[in-house]
């Protein structure tokens, strides 16, 4: 029997006593009954979540190790361009040829640079960004002190933690 399986057959005996179909006694009966199945596949269910949290921290553990790697091998190249560009403009040679490949110096396109403060520049040089959000916490203050807000509610909802 699954865990919806017994979930659903508790609710079945609950309507049946709500309708007067069974006496409490039996009611109880078939509960108590259900109660240990329903937990056995309660502990297989969390033993197998502990099982998906310890995979996906151990893949977190790697990709942060990888994303380092990364990094370092990036910073490496930027390093071995920047070092081979410097010095082919001070020994002046604009391309450096081989059978595997060509290396030549060319010019990045014109980029500008804001040397001022933004204030200080013409108004249509600039550009305005404005974000609204709302403030949950706020928000969350004023429902628990007893007022109301059009359109937001306070939701209480519930999680499995394991010990």
């Amino acid at each position: 029997m699954k865990l919806y399986e017994v979930s659903a057959a508790v609710q079945q005996v609950q309507a049946m006593l709500a309708d007067g179909e069974i006496d409490e006694a039996a009611a109880a009966d078939t509960v108590e009954s259900l109660l240990p199945v329903a937990e056995e596949k309660g502990r297989a269910i969390a033993a197998l979540v502990q099982n998906h949290q310890a995979e996906i921290a151990a893949m977190k553990e790697a990709e942060e190790r990888i994303a380092k790697r990364r990094k370092q091998a990036q910073k490496s190249i930027d390093w071995f361009l920047t070092y081979l560009r410097d010095n082919m403009v001070a020994l002046g040679i604009q391309e450096i040829s081989c059978p595997e490949y060509v290396a030549k110096l060319v010019k990045n396109p014109p980029s500008v640079v804001v040397e001022v403060e933004p204030e200080e520049l013409p108004d249509e040089f600039l550009t305005t960004k404005v974000t609204v959000t709302p403030d949950k916490a706020a928000l969350k203050d004023a429902l628990k002190s007893g007022r109301e807000v059009r359109g937001v509610k306070l939701v209480q909802t519930q999680r499995v933690k394991f010990k």
